[in-house]
């Protein structure tokens, strides 16, 4: 394990939204370990009980309540934004737009008026659709205009609107990961890992 030491006032202080969650919890207890201090966004403190660290600040909030956001970026040069309604279905069909294009458009609207200096969105491979043909498909490729679920057509209209906030002068990086597996909590977003772990049972 890495040796952690308190940041300067100098350094590179980075916000995560979805700290609690299956990729932002390692991603958050990396950046910890590397000696960066870390704002976490998130739902419930309880959750995030086992992040304690000297140079870790938890705020309470999420993203449908802008002043929450406003307040976990405050002083943040960096934001990686892992939180989102990661469901393949859900019955509330309104929930993919409210908080994965709403919530993150207005995340970006904050990094922009807060001075943030890049914010990493992350996105789905699934905004570009499957292979063809046998041809191997990537981020240069033409995003589709058909979607299997409302969490990609939700991630791909978020993705619309990033050009817009990079011509106002936002440095926004976009991740398409495609499947994530391995340690941590069995949910939905682990799904791969979920389904090995009922079949070896």
């Amino acid at each position: 394990m890495q040796k952690t030491h308190h940041p300067d006032a100098g350094s590179p202080r980075f916000l995560v939204t979805g700290a609690t969650g299956f990729i932002g919890r390692p991603l958050t207890l990396y950046l910890l370990q590397a000696g960066y201090a870390v704002h976490a966004l998130v739902r419930s403190r309880q959750k995030a009980a086992d992040l304690s660290h000297p140079a870790l600040t938890l705020f309470e909030g999420d993203l449908s309540r802008p002043e929450t956001l406003r307040t976990a970026m405050d002083g943040c040069t960096h934001v990686y934004h892992l939180a989102a309604f990661a469901q393949a279905w859900s019955a509330d069909r309104t929930a993919f737009d409210r908080i994965n294009y709403a919530g993150g458009r207005t995340l970006l609207e904050t990094a922009l008026q807060t001075g943030v200096h890049r914010v990493v969105l992350t996105s789905t491979g699934g905004v570009f659709g499957p292979s063809i043909e046998g041809r191997a498909n990537d981020e240069t490729g033409v995003a589709q205009s058909e979607f299997m679920t409302n969490y990609e057509r939700s991630k791909a209209k978020l993705e619309a609107v990033v050009p817009d906030f990079v011509e106002r002068g936002l440095d926004v990086v976009i991740v398409n990961p495609t499947r994530v597996f391995g340690p941590g909590p069995l949910i939905d977003a682990n799904g791969e890992t979920l389904v090995m772990h009922r079949y070896l049972k």
